[in-house]
């Protein structure tokens, strides 16, 4: 013999996942209520404190709340209190359940049931109210569509013979086909492989830079030997005309591009040299000559630095494009989920806000990342550029607030995007309430997909790029202002002192950024 339905009063909802208290409370009243009571075999049906009230009036009243859809579907504690009685009610009327008389009769003076047989309340059609409710939010493409197994129940009542077949429909495939509804504003496609691009781009300057670093260090090592000599004591014992050579040398190689000085030229910069400036022979060389004679082999015309100021200009253009196009996405996140409703229009789901949430937070992440490795990489061309710096400081900046955002903030206070839902995503059916897709947590609760995981790792990896900035704002002011004193240092000391944080920095920033890709 089954054991009778009896109530008893909760203050909240116990969950158990990460997601806010409300989320899963509006998830567990309108998918899991039936399912709930149906399976409670002798556990008292639970019914929520704050239920069937409304601001008009603060007694608990279920018959009057239930009655329209205006009310029953105001609040999460409503739909809660509302399905749960209407089951209750029609397992006992159609289904021949019994149920704990003083119990009931408790409930209906704290709630008023409409009497303690469950008819006045049976007469609300409560049922009739929510198969209109869920019909209307799964035709809607904005929030899903309505899976192939809900189709009979958009004309047919629910009753005794078949409720639990709509309580396993509800439950499990009708959320199955919720929209993800990603904001095009926010992370479009568009938007993502754009980010991907640039971000690609970044990728292969990382290569190609480490690359060619490995590549001049033989070369550096050459240069020095040339310039300085062995360290022996033999080199004590060079004549100065020796030393003048291993300079004139060490100065052609510093532009094996350059071409030597013409015979002529030779000539009269060595008689320029033993005569008087105002000499008669100084006075018939030509200006023209004179000019070209003082010139030294290694001008500053030399075509050697071609490449170099192209490797300039590749950094520069690259690292103002990822930086703008990283300033407007953490902008229009920010203006998104930062306690206000207005960047929250096109999103209409709680599984289309937390994905939007995921994948914003992540591109800040990344792009982040990047800006501060291209900020490395012109320190090292010997860029110091404050348009580089700033770009780093706004944008690490920016993703200091949307980590407060994303941990605390936006999750912390659900009513502020329930405020949004009920003014963009409003049903006739529902009573001009968010309908049940609008609240569908299933797919995040019980695991997203990996499609749906995007920047799972990424999201992980924030300390470490906040890590990677610190590194390279400290070698940016290192090298600002004690760069003149290096220039007398071995360049060994100086290479470790450069070389380790930007190491440690690119490390990082591949780390988080080709795991996304």
């Amino acid at each position: 013999m089954e054991a009778p339905y009896r109530f008893r009063v909760i203050d909240k909802y116990n969950y158990t996942y990460d997601t806010p208290v409300m989320w899963q409370a509006w998830h567990e009243a309108y998918f899991g209520r039936v399912s709930g009571v149906l399976g409670a075999n002798g556990e008292p049906v639970r019914l929520t404190k704050n239920g069937c009230t409304m601001h008009e009036y603060k007694t608990p009243d279920c018959i009057r709340t239930c009655s329209n859809a205006t009310s029953m579907f105001y609040t999460e504690s409503n739909v809660w209190n509302c399905i749960a009685l209407a089951t209750v009610s029609i397992e006992v009327l159609q289904g021949n359940k019994s149920f704990d008389k003083e119990n009931v009769v408790s409930m209906d003076r704290r709630f008023n049931l409409g009497g303690s047989d469950f008819r006045a309340f049976d007469q609300l059609g409560v049922f009739a109210q929510l198969r209109g409710c869920f019909t209307e939010s799964c035709t809607e493409s904005k929030f899903g569509k309505c899976t192939s197994r809900f189709e009979p129940y958009k004309s047919r009542p629910v009753n005794a013979g078949n409720i639990i077949d709509f309580a396993n429909i509800i439950n499990g495939p009708y959320g199955g086909n919720t929209s993800m509804g990603i904001d095009p504003d926010i992370a479009g496609p568009g938007i993502i492989v754009s980010y991907m691009m640039l971000l690609g781009l970044v990728l292969v300057l990382f290569i190609v830079f480490s690359f060619s670093l490995c590549i001049s260090r033989p070369f550096r090592s050459v240069a020095r030997k040339a310039t300085t000599g062995p360290l022996s004591c033999l080199s004590r014992l060079r004549t100065t005309n020796a030393r003048k050579e291993a300079v004139k040398s060490s100065d052609s190689w510093k532009c094996p591009c350059s071409k030597p000085k013409s015979e002529a030229v030779s000539l009269i910069a060595s008689v320029q040299e033993t005569t008087e400036p105002d000499s008669w022979l100084s006075r018939l060389c030509p200006i023209k000559a004179r000019k070209e004679a003082a010139e030294s082999p290694d001008s500053r015309k030399c075509p050697c630095s071609k490449p170099q100021s192209k490797v300039e200009s590749l950094i520069a253009n690259l690292q103002e494009a990822q930086g703008s196009f990283v300033f407007t996405v953490s902008l229009i996140y920010l203006i998104a989920f930062d306690r206000n409703t207005i960047g929250l229009s096109n999103i209409g789901t709680l599984l289309s806000f937390a994905i939007n949430r995921d994948i914003g937070y992540g591109l800040m992440i990344v792009g982040t990342s990047s800006v501060a490795a291209l900020h490395y990489f012109a320190c090292k061309s010997g860029m110091h550029w404050l348009k580089s710096l700033v770009f780093v400081l706004s944008n690490v900046g920016m993703l200091a607030r949307a980590h407060r955002i994303y941990t605390t903030d936006s999750w912390a206070k659900p009513e502020r995007f329930l405020d949004s839902l009920r003014e963009n995503a409003a049903l006739e059916k529902c009573g001009n309430n968010p309908g049940p897709m609008s609240f569908c947590l299933g797919a995040r609760l019980q695991g997203l997909t990996e499609t749906q995981q995007t920047f799972a790792m990424t999201k992980r990896m924030v300390i470490a790029v906040y890590v990677l900035c610190a590194l390279v704002l400290i070698e940016d002011i290192i090298m600002r202002f004690f760069s003149s004193r290096w220039r007398q240092t071995p360049l060994l000391i100086g290479s470790m002192v450069t070389s380790s944080p930007g190491a440690l920095a690119s490390s990082l920033w591949c780390l988080s950024g080709v795991r996304w890709l």
